[in-house]
């Protein structure tokens, strides 16, 4: 993974978003750090390059872009693989610095053939509709960003801050005509063919999510490079890490509050196929209902009721250990457990004595890999509110990737 980003905080705060415990992220602060890193396998690791380009002029910042291609193309292949490679390009959130001119360099050394943008950061409260860029409630032109004596916002149009050192070929999509950006949509993939560089409404994370649906699918066909804020990048982080992955919760724990964290999760999220232990069944029969769940849904949830006797408990115990042995065999999958004894015997079963750590994704909620790469997310069973659960699946993408969630 390639950012390159302007300034250095947009190198750090885009990077680690794609940081996570399998890789390595650096930050390069100079075009001869960069020619050092020829030759060396990118694909698992995270450069973020660091062009300090965000008070030049246009002109100095299209050539500057142009060395930066220059040693990219030498650091991937003169074929610019994105097959092996994404490229993020870490554009200000506020649309300051030099944006028209250094795009221009990528596609006039056809670095890519096309390009997705969005500068939106909505947890920022940063978004664009109908193409201008809103800040807390205002015309970024009108904020104190828009107003950076060394770096002004001429316009809250998008389109005019993408032609402002040229004029491309450029569309923006806006939520007004298309209420989602869905491929199959026949006249927005005519929009996407026609122009070289896409441009996007987005209110809430989801329509970020949808972009980078929608990225995913051009990429198939095209060089393309996603242009964007950090918000995008945290969008992006979600579809790598965790799209494509089954997730299963699992509530072991008999506390009052992880009882009330399952209810309001099965409530509140009707995409999650939920069951029970049923004690009339066999555990090979309750463990065959899960397996099933996640060969037939995205995702699924399951949790028991009380435990009345020490007989009824060495059940439970024989049937967590036997159900992570049928885990063990599932690739793509994320198990959010709810409960520390819960999750010590499903690991047991699983044969994973080894757990590499990741991040704490809310208080108390831990994130970790498995051997075979896949995720583990673990949560004391009295601990947090009756929406952690909930939360959790939201901040690993639960929600905002839904195919039929429309933001």
């Amino acid at each position: 993974m390639l950012v390159l980003a302007d300034d250095l905080t947009g190198a750090l705060d885009t990077s680690v978003k794609f940081k996570t415990s399998l890789n390595q992220a650096l930050v390069l602060n100079s075009l001869e750090d960069l020619k050092a890193f020829v030759g060396n396998d990118l694909s698992m690791n995270i450069i973020s390059l660091n062009t300090n380009s965000r008070n030049l002029d246009q002109q100095s910042a299209y050539e500057l872009m142009i060395k930066y291609i220059s040693s990219l193309k030498d650091l991937i292949g003169h074929t610019s693989d994105f097959s092996k490679i994404q490229v993020y390009k870490k554009i200000d959130s506020t649309l300051r610095g030099n944006i028209s001119g250094e795009i221009a360099a990528f596609l006039d050394t056809n670095f890519v053939d096309k390009i997705i943008f969005c500068s939106a950061n909505p947890e920022q409260k940063r978004v664009v509709v109908d193409g201008f860029l809103y800040v807390d409630g205002k015309m970024v032109e009108e904020t104190p960003s828009g107003k950076d004596p060394f770096s002004s916002v001429s316009s809250s149009s998008v389109v005019e801050i993408i032609n402002a050192y040229r004029t491309h070929k450029v569309a923006h999509i806006s939520l007004r005509r298309f209420e989602k950006y869905d491929y199959e949509d026949r006249t927005l993939r005519n929009v996407i063919a026609e122009n070289q560089i896409i441009s996007f409404d987005a209110i809430t994370q989801a329509h970020l999510g949808q972009i980078i649906r929608l990225y995913t699918e051009i990429s198939k066909r095209n060089r393309v490079m996603l242009c964007g804020s950090a918000g995008l990048a945290d969008a992006l982080s979600k579809e790598r890490v965790f799209n494509n992955k089954r997730i299963l919760v699992i509530s072991g724990s008999l506390h009052p509050v992880s009882m009330s964290q399952m209810d309001f999760l099965i409530n509140k999220d009707s995409s999650i196929r939920h069951l029970e232990y049923n004690p009339e069944h066999s555990v090979s029969e309750n463990i065959e209902k899960v397996i099933d769940c996640l060969r037939d849904s995205r995702k699924c949830s399951f949790r028991t009721f009380s435990v009345f006797s020490r007989e009824r408990k060495n059940v439970m115990n024989n049937f967590w250990i036997n159900l992570g042995k049928r885990l063990s065999s599932i690739e793509n999958l994320i198990l959010v457990i709810n409960g520390g004894e819960t999750a010590s015997l499903i690991l047991e079963g699983m044969e994973q004595s080894v757990l590499n750590i990741d991040k704490e994704i809310i208080e108390g909620s831990v994130m970790s890999w498995t051997e075979k790469g896949n995720i583990i997310i673990t949560k004391s069973g009295g601990f947090g509110t009756s929406e952690t659960l909930h939360e959790i699946i939201r901040l690993i993408g639960g929600e905002s990737f839904d195919s039929d969630n429309n933001g």
